[in-house]
């Protein structure tokens, strides 16, 4: 018998432990689909205070030893260091429970608001409204240009990031010594911040100081507004993306191409086949669903870039450049529309879903299973 009482009392202790987790979990996942991130709060509280310390560091102490600024930003460091091992810490301890439910309960509380007529603005709260912000959003003519916007811009950035990946891949896998080299050379503007690109570009862009202009100018073409016309816009949002983002499409093609058979090339090439028909008959075939995979990644990122969009153009001149993604936060943030955000959300969720599944379902195609 006191043995049957100790068992009892042990599986009492670990269905005990086992609610205590998932209850803190879902809770959790509850508080931060309202926005409050329970995990960096605490370490905002903490590297706050040290990140003010290294700018008092780089601004006074530096300064007066006539050092300078320091060649690297030491209080990001800080910052990442610090928050790192407390998510690891969150995960140990919690496990996949509070990552999984975080995930349901952000997309459920979406599809949630996108029924509801909430604004910011109206002092009832929220209520109910059935499909009437999908209504709203279908009616709109600035939300249907936004789409239109959205997908021109992803179907041109994944064509050319596409084109110009494979094209890097096939020559720099020709090179016999320094592939390392450009491999890192290449695979840089993918390791940037969608931010600091369109930074970077609107410098270049600039129709006085920028470079671009510059050069333009000493061809004979002369200099382009790039942000002030529609035309302009959409294609200095277009190289920028391709810029960074062909890297990702090379690096894939190019371990593809490492790691074919050389078997086949070998024998075509002494059946007399030349470099075109080697690569579209033979290369291409056999990279095809690694690059494929590239594509459905490229896909779902251009498809509700922001960042580089925002920071470069700000969705103008006019309507010009404004995307699904950047129509998201004027309603939701500029009028404060939460119901029609949200169902503007759901809707990209639903389009991206469906194009990842018909280019994975047409790559994929004749694929051995």
């Amino acid at each position: 018998m006191p043995e049957d009482k100790e068992k009892i009392k042990m599986l009492n202790s670990t269905m005990h432990k086992r609610g205590g987790r998932l209850g803190v979990a879902i809770l959790g996942a509850c508080v931060y689909s309202i926005g409050i991130n329970l995990f960096v709060v605490p370490a905002g509280l903490i590297t706050g205070g040290m990140m003010g310390f290294c700018q008092l560091l780089r601004s006074g102490v530096l300064s007066l030893l006539g050092i300078g600024a320091l060649p690297f930003d030491l209080a990001g460091l800080i910052y990442y260091a610090l928050n790192i091992p407390l998510f690891v810490l969150a995960y140990r301890c919690l496990g996949r429970t509070f990552f999984r439910n975080t995930v349901i309960c952000t997309t459920a509380y979406t599809f949630f608001l996108s029924f509801q007529n909430y604004s910011l603005l109206n002092s009832d709260g929220a209520h109910f409204n059935g499909i009437q912000n999908y209504i709203e959003i279908v009616s709109n003519p600035a939300i249907r240009q936004s789409v239109w916007v959205t997908f021109q811009y992803t179907i041109s950035s994944i064509a050319l990031s596409t084109l110009v990946g494979v094209g890097l891949a096939v020559v720099v896998n020709q090179i016999k010594k320094g592939k390392s080299f450009f491999r890192v050379v290449f695979f840089v503007p993918m390791m940037l911040s969608g931010i600091v690109v369109g930074v970077l570009w609107r410098f270049l862009f600039s129709t006085d100081l920028g470079v671009i202009n510059y050069l333009l100018e000493i061809v004979g073409v002369g200099r382009i507004n790039w942000t002030g016309s529609a035309t302009a816009a959409m294609a200095s949002i277009l190289i920028a993306d391709v810029w960074q983002w062909s890297s990702y499409t090379f690096i894939n093609a190019l371990a593809a191409l490492e790691a074919m058979n050389p078997e086949p090339v070998e024998a075509a090439k002494v059946d007399g086949a030349n470099a075109l028909q080697l690569f579209f008959l033979i290369k291409l075939p056999a990279i095809m669903p690694v690059v494929g995979v590239s594509i459905v990644f490229r896909t779902v990122w251009a498809f509700r870039s922001f960042d580089l969009i925002y920071s470069l153009t700000s969705g103008g001149p006019g309507t010009s450049t404004t995307t699904m993604a950047i129509e998201i936060y004027r309603l939701a943030f500029n009028q404060y529309k939460i119901g029609a955000s949200s169902a503007l959300s759901v809707l990209m969720f639903l389009i991206l879903t469906g194009l990842s599944l018909f280019i994975l379902k047409k790559t994929l195609k004749g694929e051995p299973k």
